[in-house]
């Protein structure tokens, strides 16, 4: 096993130096279940004596499980803009369902993206704007046929198609 204090004392012997190398080549995968006004509560990983959630529990014992996770704003989607950005959500306007994350800011899934790795998206998008979905989102809700809020009334290639908002709306201008 390659220590940091190994590494920092110049002590590695060429077999650890490959093994090093290689092990910097392969990605950690990460999954992220950003669920819908779900309490920790209510998992049996988190100590519940009634309800049962095996596979969330396995997943949790395989992971990394938080005790302590707060958000920055009651209302969801400027919650998730400030978890994408590392901002909190009156830096750049985040304060309502309707304002979502653009091109222009930060953002973890594009960085991610960009650093080669698969991003997949399964559900409803109360996070991109159309101007950033694209450059942050590998493929988006592989199964079509099981779209959460039924069937989408956009065409694939209208900019509302990737919305959870199945009207016109979500302008930069709709801060207050």
């Amino acid at each position: 096993m390659v220590s940091r204090r190994n590494l920092l004392l110049g002590g590695l012997a060429a077999t650890s130096q490959a093994a090093a190398q290689e092990a910097a080549k392969k990605k950690m995968n990460f999954i992220f279940y950003m669920i819908e006004t779900m309490r920790a509560e209510s998992l049996g990983c988190y100590g519940h004596p009634l309800i049962r959630t095996p596979n969330f529990d396995r997943f949790a014992s395989q992971g990394t499980r938080f005790e302590q996770c707060h958000v920055q704003n009651t209302v969801c989607a400027p919650s998730r803009c400030s978890l994408m950005t590392g901002w909190p959500v009156h830096v750049h306007g985040h304060r309502s369902l309707y304002y979502l994350l653009h091109g222009d800011e930060p953002s973890l899934f594009r960085y991610l993206k960009q650093d080669g790795y698969d991003v997949y998206w399964n559900g409803k998008n109360d996070l991109y704007s159309p101007d950033a979905f694209a450059a942050s989102v590998t493929d988006w809700n592989p199964n079509p046929a099981r779209r959460p809020q039924g069937q989408n009334p956009f065409a694939p290639t209208d900019p509302h198609f990737y919305s959870f908002l199945y009207s016109a709306g979500g302008d930069r201008k709709d801060t207050a």
